[in-house]
C-alpha cells in the first residue's frame, strides 16, 4: 500500500494566515486613521465647550463689575477619549488657564462735566480727574494642549470682549465670540481684571470672579477744549478688530454713535478710541479679580454729596454728608478726620459703605465757619481744599432771636419780636419793613394762611387750642407754642402744610384730640421736629421732600387702627432716641399689630432710617422700615421689620 504525502490542509493554514495579516492591517489601519479622526472630533467639540465655557467667564466678570454679584462658573481645560477594548489612546488631552498684565487703560483729556455734575459733587471730582488716569488691567487666556486638533484657537477675554486666537505662522487671525462693553452711546464702562491665575491640566476647574471695587458710582465728563475724549486700551486685537467691534454694536459715528475714530494707540499693543467732542459721556470704572491676590482698594479721594446750607443760625442744626471713593469713583470705607473753628460737630454715623454723615451746629462766636474734612490730617498746615483728599465747607452764621415764654423750648432758630408775623422772604429775620405782624386774634381759631410767606410763630406767643388746626406757609411754618385741637371725632385734627419751604416745629407739644382725627406735618422741603411732642387719636403723619428729623421726640397715635407715618421722597429720616406708640388691630381686633412706618426712597445705599436708641411705649412694637435694610442703628426696645 502507497502511503504518500497529503498536502491538504496547507491551504486552511495560508488561509487563516492571511486572514490574520488582513486583521492586522485592517486595525493598523483603524488605529492609524479611524481612531485619530474620532479623537479630534472629541478634541474639536471639547473646544466649542471650553469656549462657551469662556463666555460665562466673560460674563461673570463683567457681571461682578457692574453690580457686584459673583458666582463661580466652571471652565473644563480638557477632556477624555471614549474608552476602547483594543485599540490605544494617547493620554488625555488638557490646557491652562492663566492671567498675563496685559498694560494700563487710560482716560485722556477728560474733564468733568460742571453742568451735568451735582453742585456739592463737582469740585471735588475735578480735583481728582485733572490729569489722565491710568488702569492697569490683565487678559485671562485660555490655551488648549489637543493630540489631533491642530488648528485649535487660543480663547482670551480683556477689555469686557471674549476673542479666539488663531496663529498660522506669520499671520495671525482673530475671531470675536462676544460683542464689546466699552462705549455704549453716551456711556464709558471700563471693567479691570486684576488676581494671579496660572492652572492646567484636563480637569474642570471653577472660577470665582471676585469684585475689588463695583462700578456704583458715574460721573459726567466730556473733552477739554484741546482736544477730543479719548480711551486708550491695551489689547491683543487690532484697530481695525475694535472698529469693526464698535460697528457691529452701532458705536461709531456714522452708525448713530459716538465713536469718531478708531486708530493704533501712542504704544505698541494698544488701541486709541476717539469719542465725539462736545458730548457730556457717563464713566463707570471697576475692578474684577480672578485668581490669587490681596489687592484692596483705598480712598483716593473726598466728596461732599451733601452740603451745609450756606447760612445757619446759632443752635440751627444741619447735616451733610460725604463719602470716600477710590481710583475708580466707587465708594470705599475710610477713616474722614475734621476740625471745625467754631460750633459742634456730631458723628459720623455710617450711612452706607464709604458714606458719612455728620450734623453740624454753630456757635454764636462767629460769624463765619470752615467745616474741614480730610483723608489726612484737616490741622495740618499743608491742608488745601483743591487736595482731591480734602473737602472744606463755609456756613455764615446769623445769630438768632430772644427767649420767650410758650410752650416751645427753642426759639432761638428765628427772630421772636414778641409777636408771630409773616415773614416775606422767609429767612427767620423779622424785618419791619415788609414783615406783617399777626395779631394773637387771627390765631386763636386755630386757621391761619400765611400765602406766599413763611409763617412764624415764636416761643412769645401765647399756646393756642381750638376746635382744630390748619396752619400753612407758602415758605415754610415755624411753630413754637403748644397747639392742641379740641373737637370731637374726625374735625378735631392737626394740619401743618409748610409749602415749599420748611416745617419746624421748635420743642412744642401739638395734640389732636378728637376720635379719629390725625396730625399730619407736610413740606416740600425738610421736617424737624426734633424733642417735641405730636399725638393724636388717629395717625401722626410726617411728610417730607427732604430730610425728616424726629429725634428724640415724641410721637403717639393713641387710637386703635392708627399708624405713626414718617416719609421722606428725597432724604433721610432720623428717629435717634424717639419715642414712638401706634395702635392697630387686625380684622378679628383680638391681637394687637402696630405700625410705626418710615419710608425712604428705594435706595438703602444712597438713604437712611436712622433709628439708634429709639423706644415703643408698648413692648410688642416694631418699625417697619421701607425700602428693607435702610435703617441704621440699634433700637433701644422692640425691633425693625
Amino acid at each position: 500500500m502507497d502511503f504518500g504525502g497529503d498536502d491538504r490542509g496547507v491551504t486552511v493554514q495560508i488561509g487563516a494566515v492571511l486572514l490574520f495579516g488582513f486583521l492586522v492591517v485592517s486595525m493598523s489601519l483603524y488605529q492609524a486613521t479611524v481612531v485619530p479622526q474620532e479623537n479630534e472630533r472629541v478634541e474639536f467639540n471639547h473646544n466649542q465647550r471650553a469656549v462657551s465655557d469662556m463666555q460665562e467667564v466673560r460674563n461673570a466678570v463683567v457681571r461682578a463689575g457692574t453690580t457686584g454679584e459673583s458666582a463661580p462658573v466652571t471652565v473644563e481645560l480638557g477632556t477624555r477619549y471614549r474608552a476602547r477594548a483594543m485599540f490605544v489612546n494617547p493620554s488625555p488631552p488638557g490646557g491652562t488657564l492663566s492671567t498675563s498684565p496685559l498694560g494700563e487703560v487710560s482716560i485722556r483729556n477728560a474733564a468733568v462735566d460742571d453742568a451735568t455734575t451735582a453742585e456739592s459733587d463737582y469740585p471735588d471730582i475735578a480735583d481728582f480727574w485733572n490729569e489722565t488716569r491710568r488702569y492697569p488691567t490683565n487678559s485671562l487666556t485660555y490655551r488648549p494642549s489637543y493630540n489631533r486638533f491642530r488648528d485649535a484657537p487660543t480663547t482670551v477675554y480683556e477689555n469686557g470682549v471674549l476673542y479666539n486666537r488663531f496663529d498660522r505662522g506669520n499671520e495671525t487671525v482673530t475671531l470675536a465670540k462676544t460683542g464689546q462693553t466699552l462705549v455704549s452711546g453716551e456711556r464709558i464702562s471700563v471693567v479691570t481684571l486684576t488676581g494671579n491665575l496660572s492652572r492646567g491640566g484636563s480637569r474642570t476647574l471653577s472660577v470665582d470672579p471676585e469684585t475689588v471695587s463695583q462700578s456704583s458710582r458715574t460721573i459726567s465728563v466730556t473733552n477739554e477744549s484741546a482736544g477730543p475724549l479719548t480711551v486708550v486700551v491695551p489689547t491683543g486685537l487690532s484697530a481695525n478688530d475694535w472698529r469693526e467691534l464698535l460697528r457691529d454694536s452701532g458705536q461709531m459715528r456714522g452708525d448713530g454713535g459716538r465713536v469718531l475714530n478708531v486708530s493704533a494707540g501712542p504704544s505698541t499693543g494698544t488701541v486709541e478710541i476717539t469719542l465725539e467732542p462736545g458730548v457730556t459721556y457717563q464713566l463707570s470704572l471697576s475692578r474684577v479679580r480672578v485668581g490669587a491676590g490681596s489687592e484692596r482698594p483705598e480712598a483716593r479721594y473726598l466728596t461732599n454729596v451733601e452740603t451745609l446750607e450756606p447760612t445757619l443760625r446759632v443752635g440751627e442744626s444741619d447735616a451733610f454728608v460725604v463719602e470716600a471713593r477710590d481710583e475708580y469713583n466707587n465708594p470705599v470705607g475710610a477713616t474722614v478726620n475734621w476740625s471745625v473753628e467754631g460750633g459742634v460737630i456730631d458723628g459720623p454715623v455710617t450711612v452706607a459703605p464709604g458714606r458719612y454723615r455728620f450734623v453740624y451746629t454753630p456757635s454764636d462766636e462767629t460769624t463765619t465757619d470752615e467745616v474741614r474734612l480730610s483723608l489726612d490730617d484737616p490741622t495740618d498746615a499743608e491742608f488745601d481744599a483743591r487736595d482731591p483728599r480734602d473737602v472744606r465747607v463755609e456756613v455764615d452764621i446769623a445769630s438768632g432771636g430772644g427767649d420767650g415764654d410758650g410752650g416751645g423750648d427753642d426759639g432761638g432758630n428765628v427772630d421772636d419780636p414778641g409777636f408771630a408775623y409773616n415773614d416775606v422772604d422767609g429767612d427767620g429775620s423779622y424785618d419791619s419793613t415788609q414783615d406783617a405782624k399777626i395779631p394773637e386774634s387771627e390765631l386763636a381759631d386755630g386757621q391761619y394762611d400765611a400765602g406766599n410767606d413763611q409763617l412764624v410763630i415764636p416761643a412769645s406767643s401765647s399756646d393756642i387750642s381750638a376746635d382744630s388746626i390748619d396752619f400753612q406757609g407758602g415758605q415754610g411754618v415755624y411753630l413754637a407754642p403748644d397747639v392742641t385741637a379740641t373737637a370731637g371725632g374726625a374735625t378735631g385734627k392737626i394740619t401743618i402744610d409748610g409749602g415749599d419751604g420748611d416745617v419746624i416745629v421748635a420743642g412744642a407739644t401739638l395734640t389732636a384730640n378728637g376720635d379719629n382725627a390725625d396730625a399730619s406735618l407736610s413740606a416740600n422741603g425738610n421736617i424737624d421736629v426734633r424733642d417735641s411732642t405730636i399725638a393724636g387719636h388717629g395717625d401722626v403723619r410726617l411728610s417730607a421732600t427732604g430730610w425728616v428729623n424726629a429725634s428724640g421726640a415724641t410721637l403717639h397715635a393713641d387710637k386703635d387702627q392708627s399708624d405713626v407715618i414718617l416719609e421722606s421722597s428725597g432724604d433721610d429720616i432720623d428717629l435717634t432716641g424717639a419715642v414712638l406708640k401706634a395702635t392697630r388691630k387686625d380684622q378679628s381686633n383680638t391681637s394687637p399689630q402696630n405700625d410705626v412706618i418710615a419710608r425712604v426712597p428705594n435706595d438703602p445705599s444712597q438713604y437712611t432710617v436712622f433709628v439708634d436708641g429709639a423706644t415703643f411705649v408698648d413692648e410688642d412694637d416694631s418699625l417697619d422700615v421701607s425700602p428693607d435694610g435702610a435703617e441704621s442703628g440699634t433700637p433701644a426696645s422692640g425691633g425693625v421689620v
